[in-house]
């Protein structure tokens, strides 16, 4: 049986745009950190590899719901990748802020891919208004009070303005001129804070870029490993800890019921699509992909055209072969 030749050409770009639009899904994707300089004071966000705008922005309401006297600083800057915190060359300071968070056991919560993006401003919001001693402050332009807490309240949620837009970087040098100048920015602004020994926690996290037509692709440095493995590492094992500790705490309460309801809020994974908690078609597979099907697609052709040759049965008479035809010429 023979297979139809248009019908091929037509599905193979079909399924070409089909992993296309997978792979730019997580490439859409939002990074998320956030830590505390008070060691001792638990984050109630667990370190995972992705997870939803919906689940993230509810663990945030809820934590800002607290009523706790204590400062939150909440950045979120549009264009910021994943890979812009995890480098040590693009925000050196900060990534040197985390890795000595994480070296002594210091509680911080990195997602790298956050499907849909956060809504800084309505998730600031609505965990302030869940509580009357809260304190919001949403802020337009600079202004050194964003990064201070208000003595006469509670919780202090603040949004301070950041003066970096990455969207409107060109070029991979003017990006990372940015990012340099956004982490002098915050590092400055945290060790004022350290200074004077008022405990805080930052949030950094960005909503994805909606593609704006100024925007050039800048094109990323390739490493082939993980610039930070130990600290990795460590945050795995800490992670392991915090969640024995936390099950040991509800058995000895005696409270089933809540321990089987605190696994459900900590497994954040739970309630996501088989496609939405692996990367099963990652940029290399998918590359692979392409170059095998285009290679089985002009061998398919060749194929064809080599089995759709004939050669008719006279060619192979006596009669017309060269000796006859040399005869008939006498």
């Amino acid at each position: 049986m023979r297979l139809n030749t248009k019908m091929l050409s037509r599905t193979v770009p079909a399924l070409l745009l089909a992993a296309c639009s997978g792979v730019q899904a997580l490439q859409n994707a939002s990074p998320f950190v956030m830590f505390s300089s008070d060691h001792s004071r638990p984050n109630p966000i667990a370190s995972q590899q992705i997870t939803s705008e919906q689940h993230l922005s509810s663990q945030l309401a809820q934590t800002f719901a607290s009523c706790d006297d204590h400062l939150y600083i909440l950045l979120a800057q549009s264009g910021l990748r994943s890979a812009d915190v995890r480098d040590a060359s693009s925000m050196p300071k900060l990534s040197k802020r985390i890795a000595t968070l994480q070296a002594a056991q210091g509680q911080v919560a990195e997602i790298p891919n956050v499907l849909g993006g956060i809504d800084a401003r309505s998730v600031a919001i609505e965990g302030s208004s869940a509580c009357s001693d809260n304190y919001l402050g949403l802020y337009s332009r600079e202004d050194e009070a964003a990064w201070e807490k208000r003595d006469d309240v509670g919780s202090t949620v603040s949004l301070p303005w950041l003066p970096y837009d990455l969207t409107a970087t060109k070029t991979a040098s003017e990006r990372e001129k940015m990012l340099k100048e956004t982490d002098d920015y915050i590092s400055t602004r945290l060790s004022k804070l350290d200074k004077a020994g008022k405990s805080y926690t930052l949030i950094y996290t960005s909503r994805p870029a909606s593609g704006s037509p100024t925007t050039e692709h800048v094109d990323l440095p390739y490493e082939m490993d993980d610039p930070y493995p130990s600290a990795l590492h460590t945050d795995l094992k800490r992670d392991l800890d915090h969640h024995r500790k936390q099950a040991l705490s509800a058995r000895e309460k005696g409270g089933e019921n809540k321990d089987s309801k605190h696994k459900n809020q900590d497994n954040t994974q739970t309630d996501f699509g088989l496609f939405e908690k692996y990367q099963f078609l990652t940029p290399a597979l998918f590359m692979g992909l392409s170059v095998t099907i285009l290679l089985l697609l002009i061998l398919y052709v060749g194929l064809t055209a080599i089995a759709g040759l004939e050669v008719s049965y006279a060619a192979f008479s006596k009669d017309m072969g060269p000796q006859a035809q040399n005869k008939g010429k006498q």
